[in-house]
């Protein structure tokens, strides 16, 4: 896979939150007291690679995943387009296959390979970038 995973401390100002998301997705398995003390392994967590029908986008799909550890998906003012087309992009059927995966792994899965994951775990943000431009 040629996916590259950045997980930055902080993302620029210039960030637009997406509205925010709402899903009943439960994880799964239960946090424990460490993960809740430790942000950034709430995207290590396992989830379960099936959607319901009215999943239909990238967008979609990654609120339904984010929900439960209270991340939102944002779109940067700095490449508004591009986020924006990776967002649009349809939940292909390969990926309803039921596989258990990291969350992170799971939202570039949907994404696709030529997509760059980005996250603010400070914030709760996440964004995607196009790899190769």
């Amino acid at each position: 896979m040629k996916t590259l995973f950045a997980f930055l401390a902080f993302l620029p100002l210039a960030l637009q939150a997406a509205e925010p998301a709402t899903s009943n997705a439960q994880p799964t398995s239960e946090m424990s007291a460490t993960q809740a003390a430790s942000p950034s392994k709430m995207l290590r967590r396992g989830v379960v690679m099936t959607f319901p029908p009215e999943i239909k986008t990238v967008l979609d799909a990654s609120r339904y995943m984010l929900a439960p550890g209270g991340y939102r998906v944002t779109i940067p003012n700095s490449t508004q387009q591009q986020t924006a087309a990776i967002l649009n992009r349809p939940v292909l059927s390969v990926h309803r296959n039921g596989a258990l995966l990291p969350i992170d792994v799971a939202l570039l899965t949907v994404a696709g390979d030529d997509t760059l994951l980005i996250v603010d775990h400070e914030s709760k943000l996440v964004t995607f970038e196009r790899l190769y431009k």
